[in-house]
């Protein structure tokens, strides 16, 4: 279908499929037309064959004998009836038919059971339903008037078929040109109908050619009228909002890494552009100054290694393999944070047992680090952080006696909580965002801004999950659930 923005090949399947379609539901209709005509014919038939059975069972027995004449009264003028003597030879037959017309005789005779119809052609090549009616030696026929009056053993009937085969043949012959008449119309209107049904399927083509072409803001037009198509719209629509989104946040990222790596680098080349001009005159001076590019060479290599970090996660994360106690790991991080800010309290509430958490050793240690700097990082000098475990879901049996870690279905719970100032609600997921900060005109009390997002990352590639919510102090709590293992 040229210009129709769809491939020719949906086009021309739709049509074919529906006129093979069409073609069935016809050659179908027209076969249970064709066979119930023939059954009906069948009954016909074989009702007036056992009409003129009972007619010829109910002549007089041992009486006058009976004459030619009588036989065309025993059944409609169109049967076939033949009156059979010894030596299975026919006496005489009704008209308007002659004995040379009708069936074989002694064809028929010689494989027909008394009673039993069956199908002959006779040698004029007209069929014949025939039925054999035995009468014994109880009746006799008299040809014509003077003759001595024949036994008959047995009376042939035969119902030609020629006018019932001219019926159905007329039948198959109307049904055949009434389906070619049905076909040729429908194939003349199918190319109407099909471009018509695919019209939706066009502007969808045509939308998402759009926002190929760099119009993002375009968007699928729904139909109410139609649920299927509404349904794939809202389906694409959602699939470019996504698009549109994710292509909005890599340039976000874009911009934001660009600008964090532009100060360091800006750091580094003024101290290196200072020592270049001769603005450096002692070894002092060196000493500074090889510091300070130290310093900020070790802030370029923390951006990249978090953003690698951070595009693993997004196209291979890991599987989350291995197993932590994650008593044992927080005893470490802990006391580790706290010689890092000292001006603040680390409370650490230890699980009452072992709890085996499945997770990456390594990455985790950087996730629960990531939460536990950033609370000593964001907060003033003073301010309490609180560590504690509390095993959920089936692991809440362990209250009961069960050891904890015992049951593998079930979870942790790792809270740190302080009580600084917090976050907003609107800000508690943003603060998942790659560079997010709450005060977009500030820059960062060190680290790169991506903590929070590769923790998650790491805890979601493990099967748990990550949130931040309101401490009960009225700080903030940042919430880390992790799927148990088995204690070793």
């Amino acid at each position: 279908m040229p210009g129709s923005g769809l491939p020719q090949g949906l086009f021309g399947r739709l049509r074919a499929q529906m006129m093979l379609s069409l073609i069935l539901g016809l050659t179908m209709v027209d076969a249970v037309a064709y066979v119930g005509v023939w059954s009906i014919q069948n009954r016909e038939v074989a009702m007036t064959l056992n009409e003129a059975s009972a007619r010829i069972e109910a002549l007089p027995r041992n009486l006058e004998p009976v004459r030619v004449g009588l036989l065309d009264a025993l059944s409609p003028s169109d049967l076939y009836v033949a009156y059979i003597g010894q030596e299975e030879r026919v006496l005489t037959a009704s008209e308007p038919m002659s004995v040379a017309d009708g069936p074989d005789a002694s064809v028929v005779l010689g494989g027909l059971t008394p009673g039993e119809m069956t199908t002959h052609t006779s040698r004029a090549g007209t069929d014949f339903r025939v039925l054999l009616v035995p009468v014994g030696r109880d009746i006799r026929v008299q040809v014509d008037e003077g003759e001595v009056a024949v036994p008959v053993t047995a009376v042939l009937v035969g119902y030609p078929l020629t006018a019932k085969q001219q019926a159905l043949r007329r039948l198959a012959l109307v049904e055949i040109i009434g389906a070619v008449i049905v076909l040729a119309l429908f194939f003349g209107l199918s190319r109407r109908f099909v471009a018509s049904g695919l019209r939706p399927l066009r502007e969808i083509a045509g939308t998402a050619e759009a926002i190929a072409g760099g119009r993002t803001t375009e968007r699928v037009r729904l139909d109410e009228n139609d649920p299927e198509l509404r349904q794939v719209a809202t389906a694409l629509n959602d699939a470019f909002e996504a698009r549109e989104q994710s292509e909005n946040r890599m340039r976000d990222f874009v911009a934001d890494a660009s600008h964090e790596l532009r100060t360091p680098l800006t750091a580094v080349r003024g101290w290196a552009d200072l020592y270049r001009e001769r603005g450096i005159q002692d070894w002092d001076g060196v000493d500074e100054a090889m510091r300070h590019i130290w310093q900020e060479a070790g802030r370029m290599e923390g951006l990249v290694e978090d953003m690698l970090t951070l595009a693993r996660y997004d196209t291979a994360p890991p599987n989350g393999s291995g197993t932590v106690d994650l008593g044992g790991l927080l005893a470490e991080v802990v006391g580790e944070t706290a010689r890092l800010y000292p001006k603040h309290v680390y409370d650490l509430r230890p699980p009452a047992g072992s709890v085996q958490v499945r997770a990456d050793p390594v990455a985790l240690r950087r996730a629960v680090t990531n939460l536990l700097v950033n609370a000593g990082r964001h907060t003033p000098a003073g301010t309490t952080v609180r560590v504690s475990v509390v095993p959920t879901g089936e692991q809440a049996g362990d209250q009961a006696g069960e050891q904890p870690g015992e049951q593998p279905g079930g979870r942790a719970e790792l809270r740190v909580e302080d009580d600084g100032p917090g976050l907003a609600p609107p800000d508690r997921e943003v603060a998942f965002e790659r560079f997010w900060r709450s005060d977009r005109s500030r820059s960062r009390a060190g680290g790169t801004g991506l903590g929070l997002a590769i923790s998650r990352s790491v805890v979601r590639a493990a099967g748990g999950d990550l949130r931040l919510e309101r401490a009960s102090s009225g700080g903030l709590a940042a919430v880390m659930v992790l799927p148990t293992a088995p204690a070793a």
